[in-house]
């Protein structure tokens, strides 16, 4: 994930080396979260140095477990479509560090990576001085998000947390609206081994006055951040309580698949709620569904705030939005799936697309996770969905989880008297060689998903995506 293109400048490979040598906490799995490593007013005195971008346009802030990088997309593409100038922050990213900063629907560019970085590089320089450490590489790429948002000028931000919520870099902003997705076991090291300790650090996006949109529906997640908006006075919009969707058609199993689903406000709990029927979503999933409704939910609120967001926009953005990694069909002949799931919910997410969308076939999954998720849970869940297992490692990353792990624990899953012995299990070290292996195994008519981790999705995009 730190692929530099021969071709590029060498004014371009210093700024990248730059953000890499600082320290970097997507690389590392022991990283306790607490205020001695996560500081945000390191972040706060970062961007006083920039004059504050993070003030220069109204932002939407997302947190959650599941779901909160395509409810991201959704919301930057609906209020671009509907005429405003956008700036989106995601992370992790795939193949380039630009794709994590987005204006108006495309990655910035190299030039202006480099601009970026030639601006924050003396206030990282002199938060230094001042006492306040090194600045890491999620600080560093924060600001310079925020720094190219105000440069370019835009209307509106809409800022996905990278970890947590309560300490996170991003959360040093007063957004105009905070949503938070689905809670689930993720981070668990870091955030919290039950559901309400991961909502009380997801709900730290939460500001006093500031309403809220949550997509929770576990009870004990559900009952954490109804109390912390109460305790901040922060209106409340819950998927279940006050809207809920529902899938009017099975997904279509075609080159260009969609479904659609009706998108219900309570009529009683919020009668401004703008009830939307047949809404088409080119995501694959229910879980998606979900996401978009509480993307729908998001802009009824901004427009009960005064934000002009024109319906046939929605439509549009919601049709036609497809984001790279999300149960993406990347080739066909075989039908070929990149999904970058990579804890439990997610994993079962994509079981279900896959049940509900195709039909019975043989399938095959090109699997590697990272030691500090729940791998073996994930593999006792993908046991019974797939015919052929292919595991690897990926490498720009040294979290990975060793080879003979995976291929042991799948091993002695497959042993249970349930599977008769029809799970095949094969191996190879390097990613590449994993997705030749398997596309060897498969039959046109056969299914084979990539799957496990963000990681490994990131090495093998440009690999599948060369065969279109």
């Amino acid at each position: 994930m730190n692929h530099i293109p021969a071709e590029s400048s060498s004014a371009y490979q210093a700024a990248i080396s730059y953000l890499y040598d600082r320290i970097n906490y997507e690389r590392t799995s022991d990283q306790p979260y607490n205020r001695t490593h996560y500081r945000l007013s390191r972040m706060e005195r970062l961007l006083v140095e920039l004059d504050n971008p993070q003030q220069s346009a109204p932002i939407v802030h997302i947190a959650g477990s599941k779901g909160k990088g395509s409810v991201a997309w959704l919301t930057a593409e609906c209020l671009r479509k509907s005429g405003m100038s956008v700036g989106l922050y995601t992370s992790p990213h795939l193949s380039a560090l630009e794709e994590r900063i987005v204006v108006n629907g495309k990655p910035i560019c190299e030039d202006q990576l480099t601009k970026a970085v030639d601006a924050i590089r003396p206030a990282a320089d002199q938060i230094e001085k001042q006492g306040h450490g090194h600045a890491t590489f999620f600080e560093l790429t924060t600001a310079m998000a925020w720094w190219l948002f105000r440069d370019q000028h835009v209307d509106a931000c809409v800022i996905e947390v990278g970890l947590g919520g309560r300490l996170d870099s991003t959360n040093v902003c007063w957004p105009a609206l905070s949503i938070i997705t689905s809670i689930s076991y993720d981070h668990q090291a870091q955030l919290g081994d039950t559901l309400d300790k991961i909502a009380f650090e997801k709900a730290g996006i939460i500001k006093p006055g500031v309403p809220v949109v949550s997509g929770a529906v576990n009870l004990e997640a559900a009952e954490v951040i109804q109390r912390i908006a109460g305790e901040r006075g922060s209106m409340l919009r819950e998927l279940g309580r006050d809207f809920r969707v529902e899938a009017t058609q099975k997904l279509s199993a075609t080159q260009t698949p969609s479904h659609t689903f009706h998108y219900l406000p309570d009529k009683d709990r919020w009668p401004s709620g703008t009830h939307r029927s047949d809404m088409e979503l080119k995501l694959l999933g229910y879980h998606q569904i979900a996401n978009a409704g509480v993307v729908l939910a998001g802009l009824d609120i901004l427009r009960e705030h005064g934000w002009t967001i024109e319906e046939s926009s929605i439509r549009s953005a919601l049709s036609e939005t497809q984001i790279p990694g999300r149960i993406q069909i990347v080739s066909q002949n075989p039908m070929t799936i990149l999904d970058a799931a990579h804890n439990e919910a997610s994993i079962a997410a994509l079981i279900e697309t896959l049940d509900n969308h195709f039909p019975p076939m043989n399938r095959t999954l090109v699997f590697s996770a990272s030691r500090d998720k729940q791998w073996k849970n994930m593999l006792e869940l993908l046991a019974p969905a797939f015919d052929r297992f292919v595991f690897t490692q990926f490498q720009s990353n040294p979290r990975a989880v060793p080879l003979d792990a995976l291929v042991e624990t799948m091993a002695s899953i497959a042993s249970h008297e349930k599977f008769d012995g029809k799970i095949e299990i094969l191996k190879a070290t390097m990613p590449m060689d994993a997705y030749r292996l398997a596309e060897s195994k498969c039959s046109d008519s056969d299914i084979l998903v990539i799957s496990g981790s963000f990681f490994l999705a990131a090495e093998l995009m440009p690999v599948v995506m060369s065969k279109n």
